[in-house]
């Protein structure tokens, strides 16, 4: 073990680890600890259902006035990171110039805050990943939500379902778009196969960023109608929604 240690040495001598973001050198591998500083990790209070932090100390599985005031598919929500400019650089490196070798860090990162995500990640039936379309994966080669999923279901054991949400419709980048349209962008556009397989079933949707929530709820909508699921949460790396 002692010999590994001072090759792994030797390695970051002769090779030094660069940060994706600032570019300078990094003992923490792909991000360095500076850049690490400036992620705001989301810790409670939160909204029980939607997962948005409140400013002020709350009761016990307390809702903000949206979840109050809006009946829900999923149960809850939950995210590991707000998104500001380190965070947007970041996800556009993973997401957009291929560095996908950041979906490790992601995984650290959400181990390393697991208690302030309260999720048994473990105890979910299956893992679904929101879909890309079938042009857009080829376009892109990957799916980064799928990444994601496969990342905690390595480690925590649990099946994704890669064949049950699909998407089947071509629409616009949501992140160009305003929130009235970001809602009707999505209508349609995903369905369901293999809806048996879900019954009685609790599952984890799982995505990169959410803005408005569009996404995730178009998704839910439909596994609520055509399945019977039991029980259905959410988790997304990134929450744009200011605090509340």
């Amino acid at each position: 073990m002692k010999e590994m240690g001072l090759v792994h040495k030797f390695i970051d001598f002769i090779l030094p680890r660069i940060c994706v973001l600032c570019e300078k050198y990094s003992s923490h591998k792909n991000i360095c600890k500076n850049c690490i500083e400036e992620i705001t990790f989301i810790k409670p209070p939160l909204c029980y259902g939607c997962g948005i932090p409140f400013l002020t100390e709350q009761r016990e599985k307390a809702y903000c006035g949206k979840c109050l005031n809006q009946k829900n598919n999923i149960r809850k929500i939950r995210s590991l990171f707000l998104y500001e400019e380190v965070t947007k650089n970041l996800l556009w490196e993973y997401k957009f110039n291929k560095k996908i070798f950041l979906k490790k860090d992601f995984l650290k990162f959400i181990l390393e805050n697991k208690k302030h995500i309260d999720f048994s990640f473990e105890n979910y039936d299956f893992f679904i990943p929101v879909p890309l379309h079938e042009d857009r994966f080829l376009e892109r080669n990957y799916n980064q939500a799928l990444m994601i999923a496969e990342e905690l279901s390595r480690h925590f054991k649990v099946p994704i379902l890669k064949n049950v949400l699909l998407k089947t419709k071509i629409t616009l980048p949501q992140s160009h778009l305003s929130q009235k349209e970001r809602s009707t962008n999505l209508k349609k556009s995903f369905e369901i196969r293999n809806k048996s397989i879900l019954k009685n079933k609790t599952i984890l949707l799982i995505d990169d960023i959410r803005t408005t929530g569009s996404t995730l709820l178009e998704c839910s909508k439909v596994l609520k109608l055509k399945t019977n699921l039991k029980i259905m949460d959410a988790f997304t790396l990134a929450l744009t929604t200011r605090l509340t």
